[in-house]
C-alpha cells in the first residue's frame, strides 16, 4: 500500500515537473518569437536576447525610445567626416535613420568613405533593438549650396526629432546626442537646442522670429566641460556643434524652405528670409539658434559673447540619466551571474551589460535567451596583449577596466561595475544614483581582513 502511494506521489511529481518544464519553453519560446518578430537575434561579439519590448521607464529620459532622423550635410572633402560618421554610429539614443547628403564637387570621395563605415557598421550587428540604425540613405546632390542641401535633407526626414549636422563638425563627446534630446525634451516650447543653447520660439506680430528664454552656457573654451550633480550643462560638445530639431515646429515655421539663408552649418544662427552674413562675422561660438532680421545689423563688425557669459543650464534629474549596471562572467560563474540577474529588478530602469569571458569552461547562450533588458557582449580577447589571457593569472584582471572603459563610452550616463557574485539587496533608488552622481565612485561596505 505504501508503495502503490510513493509510486503514484512520484507520477504526480514527474507530471507536474514536465508540466512546469513545457510552461517554462513556451513562456520563453513566445518571449524570443516576441523579439525575433522585431529583430533577428545578433551573433558574434555581440548579442541581445529578449530586449523589453514593454513601456517601462518610457516616462524617463534615460530610456529614450524616440525616432531620430539624422541628416549629415557633407561639403567638399569635408577633412572631419570618417569622426562625424563614427560619432553618429555611435549614437546613445534612438533607434534613428541616417540620411547623407553629399554637396560637394564631382571629385569628393566622401560619399564611399560614409557608405563604407555604414557597411562596416552593419556587418558588425551592432545595431540592437531599441537603439542603433533603422535605415540609411543617401543622396548625391553634387555642387549644391549647403544650405540648400540642409533643406533638401531636412524635407526628406520622417522623424519629429531631426539632428542636423556636417562634415566639418567636430563632435568630440560621447553622448552628445543625448544630451542634445534631453535639452529639446526638457521644454515643449523648444524649438532646436545646439551643443550651446536652447531657446523658446517667439514669433511677433510683423512676423519676426526671435528665440527668448535661452538655457545653456555661451563659451568661448573648448571641448572640456564639467558635468554638474545639479544640472545638465547644455556642453560644448563641439567647436562647430550639431543641432537637433522639433521637426513640426521648423515645417510650421519655413525655417528650411528654399527662401531660408543661413550662416554655416552646426551651431550657426538661423535666419528665414534674410541675406546671407559674410564669413567672419559671426563667429562659430556664438550660442543662439534663432534672431529676429534686425539681429543681423547688429553683428557686423561685433564680436562673440564675452567668456563669461552664462546663463542657468537645463535642471538634471538623476532619474534621466542612463544608468547602466555591467558585470562579466566566464564559464565558471554562469549560475552566479544568472543569481546577479535575479536582483535586477531592485534597480529599477537600469540596463545590465553582461560581457562574456572566454576562458576553457565554456558558456552555454541559451541559458539567457529570456533575459530582459540585458545586453550580451563577448569580450574580445583576440584583440588585447597575451596576458590577460583568463586561464593565466585571472588575466591580471586587466580586462575589466577596459570593459568599463566601453561601456561609459557606448552608453554613457552612470555606469556601475558588480562582479558577476554579487547580489542587489536592497532597491537602488533615486538616493543611491545621486550619491554616485555627485562623488563620481561608490563602494560597498564589506567586512573581513586584507591580507597581505
Amino acid at each position: 500500500m505504501a508503495n502503490t502511494i510513493q509510486q503514484r506521489l512520484r507520477q504526480g511529481l514527474q507530471q507536474a515537473k514536465s508540466f512546469r518544464l513545457s510552461l517554462v519553453a513556451l513562456v520563453c519560446f513566445v518571449a524570443l518569437a516576441l523579439g525575433l518578430a522585431h529583430q533577428t537575434v545578433s551573433s558574434g561579439q555581440l548579442q541581445r536576447f529578449g530586449w523589453s519590448l514593454d513601456t517601462a521607464g518610457s516616462g524617463s529620459l534615460s530610456e529614450h525610445r524616440d525616432l531620430i532622423s539624422v541628416v549629415l550635410v557633407v561639403g567638399d572633402q569635408d577633412h572631419g567626416i570618417l569622426e562625424v560618421t563614427e560619432a553618429v554610429l555611435q549614437m546613445t539614443v534612438g533607434p534613428y535613420e541616417l540620411i547623407a547628403v553629399f554637396a560637394g564637387g564631382p571629385n569628393d570621395v566622401s560619399q564611399s568613405v560614409v557608405d563604407l563605415q555604414v557597411s562596416n557598421h552593419k556587418a558588425a550587428k551592432v545595431d540592437t533593438l531599441g537603439r542603433g540604425m533603422r535605415s540609411y540613405s543617401s543622396l548625391n546632390i553634387t555642387g549644391t549650396d549647403p544650405v540648400e542641401a540642409s533643406a533638401i535633407g531636412m524635407r526628406r526626414a520622417s522623424y519629429e526629432h531631426v539632428i542636423l549636422l556636417s562634415g566639418q563638425d567636430m563632435v568630440r563627446e560621447f553622448g552628445w546626442d543625448r544630451i542634445l534630446l534631453m535639452g529639446l525634451k526638457s521644454s515643449p516650447d523648444f524649438l532646436a537646442v545646439s551643443g550651446r543653447a536652447a531657446g523658446d520660439i517667439s514669433l511677433s506680430e510683423d512676423g519676426g522670429v526671435q528665440l527668448v528664454n535661452v538655457v545653456g552656457g555661451l563659451s568661448r573654451g573648448g571641448h572640456e566641460s564639467e558635468a554638474s550633480p545639479e544640472f545638465v550643462d547644455v556642453r560644448d560638445v563641439a567647436l562647430r556643434s550639431p543641432i537637433i530639431y522639433s521637426r513640426s515646429k521648423v515645417e510650421k515655421l519655413g525655417l528650411f524652405a528654399k527662401t531660408m539663408e543661413a550662416e554655416g552649418l552646426g551651431d550657426a544662427d538661423l535666419a528665414p528670409g534674410t541675406p546671407r552674413v559674410g564669413d567672419g562675422i559671426i563667429s562659430s561660438h556664438q550660442a543662439t539658434l534663432l534672431r529676429v532680421p534686425d539681429y543681423w545689423e547688429s553683428m557686423r563688425g561685433g564680436g562673440p559673447p564675452d567668456a563669461d557669459s552664462s546663463v542657468q543650464a537645463i535642471p538634471r534629474r538623476v532619474e534621466d540619466i542612463s544608468k547602466t549596471i555591467v558585470t562579466a562572467f566566464s564559464g565558471n560563474h554562469q549560475l552566479s551571474v544568472q543569481r546577479l540577474y535575479s536582483t535586477l529588478h531592485l534597480s529599477p530602469h537600469t540596463r545590465l551589460v553582461a560581457y562574456i569571458l572566454r576562458s576553457s569552461i565554456p558558456v552555454h547562450l541559451e541559458s539567457f535567451n529570456s533575459w530582459q533588458n540585458v545586453e550580451i557582449r563577448e569580450f574580445d580577447f583576440d584583440r588585447r596583449p597575451a596576458f590577460m589571457d583568463l586561464d593565466v593569472n585571472k588575466g591580471e584582471y586587466a580586462w575589466k577596466p577596459q570593459i568599463i572603459e566601453e561601456v561609459v563610452r557606448d552608453f554613457g550616463g552612470l555606469v556601475l561595475w558588480m562582479d558577476s557574485g554579487d547580489r542587489i539587496r536592497e532597491t537602488l533608488g533615486v538616493a543611491f544614483w545621486e550619491d554616485v552622481a555627485r562623488s563620481g565612485i561608490w563602494s560597498t561596505n564589506s567586512g573581513g581582513e586584507i591580507w597581505q
